[in-house]
């Protein structure tokens, strides 16, 4: 049996105009992780990431943390959905957010998550059709099959997965038989960083572990945890 490490990227910079990038936080989120592993012993036979630029970035940080090399594998299916497509599949126009007003209007992050829950519900349900996306099915298929392709190429692996929040949600709900609203709730409480673990075995897939944060905890310090 091997294991599957399935991780969300760190803080990425939300409330700018680059969403697709780790912030200060973030990184030091993944370095803690590395440095976690690492303490654990915990050597990787392969690490795959999607291809967003955050899941590159939060792969790199981790095995720097672990003082480990490894070749980074990318995969577009582990990438995450586009929040602004649906919204605007939802609402019929793109959100009126000003990235700018975050850090000084609490209220304007907060409508525009309802608004994203509820477009994510909308879309999982296949109440909408966001343009350019699959359906949610098709989405949960895909990540799915990626981790059963790594299943079968690493048996007795451990292999780190670096990836986003509705990924790591997706996977969790097919692993469980879950409906699939139960994705977008958890998908909206997933930590930057956190870990997701997987057994492998022959029948398939077993959920060892959601959400995980020891590397944030242990720090003892909340302004470490994170959720964009």
């Amino acid at each position: 049996m091997g294991t599957l490490y399935v991780v969300r990227h760190g803080q990425a910079a939300f409330g700018t105009e680059d969403y697709d990038r780790l912030t200060n936080l973030g990184r030091r989120q993944a370095h803690l992780l590395g440095q976690h592993f690492g303490s654990l012993g915990l050597k990787f036979d392969a690490v795959v990431a999607g291809t967003l630029t955050r899941h590159h970035q939060t792969a790199e940080a981790i095995l720097d943390g672990a003082s480990a090399s490894h070749e980074i594998e990318r995969i577009a299916a582990l990438n995450e959905y586009d929040a602004t497509s649906v919204v605007t599949a939802f609402t019929g126009e793109p959100p009126s957010f000003d990235p700018k007003a975050v850090h000084r209007d609490p209220e304007t992050v907060r409508t525009y998550f309802r608004l994203l829950r509820d477009g994510l519900l909308a879309w999982a349900e296949g109440g909408t059709e966001p343009v350019g996306m699959p359906t949610f099915a098709v989405f949960q298929k895909q990540i799915m099959d990626v981790l059963h392709d790594l299943r079968q190429r690493f048996p007795t692996g451990n292999v780190l997965v670096s990836t986003s929040g509705g990924p790591v949600a997706a996977a969790v709900c097919a692993a469980l038989e879950a409906p699939a609203a139960s994705a977008v709730h958890l998908n909206l409480h997933v930590h930057n960083t956190a870990i997701t673990t997987f057994k492998t075995t022959r029948q398939g897939l077993q959920l060892l572990s959601f959400n995980a944060i020891p590397h944030l905890d242990a720090s003892g310090d909340p302004a470490l945890s994170s959720y964009a």
